[in-house]
């Protein structure tokens, strides 16, 4: 029993586990839901590259709103000299430029960068920026992320380059909570053996 008890406690931690990139870029921590007038943030991190050169990243904040009080910036990742793991040695070129289209629901977030020909190493030297958003106080309606289409990464796609990721949606928080909370994996275990404990005393009695 106790066997059984460790396999289903190693299921769960696998299932809660980070998955490799597969997706040109990987957005990391992109909550799912926010509140007016409060910022979130998320990671901007890309797979394994061979021979990076340059990139200019094209984030697209799609709203229901026109003009949408929604701003966005971006800070690059901390470079390995300073403990971080920027993609390239040097951030001092890093470029974050927020465009906004009069009249229109979308507001355009475009991160670039150059330097020399680099490998980006998982969990080394594979982060681009920490992206903030900030929806005013008065913004209503989802937020829906997706990567722009004039979006290019200078690298060798030797087997062709990844997909852009699926379009993520960040939606309004109901009652000041995410209505769909996925719990901890200390949570999950002990739901499990609360869960457990209950069916035994059940077939005491």
């Amino acid at each position: 029993m106790i066997r059984s008890a460790l396999a289903a406690l190693a299921l769960v931690l696998c299932a809660t586990s980070p998955a490799r990139a597969d997706t040109l870029p990987l957005l990391v921590d992109v909550p799912g839901t926010y509140e007016p007038g409060t910022a979130f943030t998320f990671t901007v991190r890309v797979p394994e590259l061979k021979d990076l050169a340059a990139y200019s990243l094209d984030l697209v904040f799609s709203t229901e709103l026109a003009d949408p009080p929604l701003f966005a910036s971006a800070s690059a990742a901390l470079t390995a000299a300073d403990g971080g793991r920027y993609v390239f040695p040097s951030n001092a070129g890093f470029q974050s430029t927020l465009t906004t289209f009069a009249g229109g629901t979308e507001v355009l977030l475009t991160l670039a960068d150059r330097g020399a020909l680099r490998d980006t190493n998982f969990d080394t030297n594979d982060t681009l920026a920490l992206v903030t958003v900030t929806p005013g106080a008065t913004f209503t309606g989802p937020i829906t992320i997706s990567r722009g289409v004039d979006t290019l990464f200078d690298a060798n796609f030797e087997n062709g380059a990844p997909p852009g990721f699926e379009p993520i949606t960040v939606n309004q928080a109901v009652g000041g909570g995410d209505p769909n909370p996925v719990p901890a994996p200390p949570g999950v275990a002990l739901f499990a053996l609360g869960a457990l404990a209950l069916g035994v005393r059940h077939k005491r009695a």
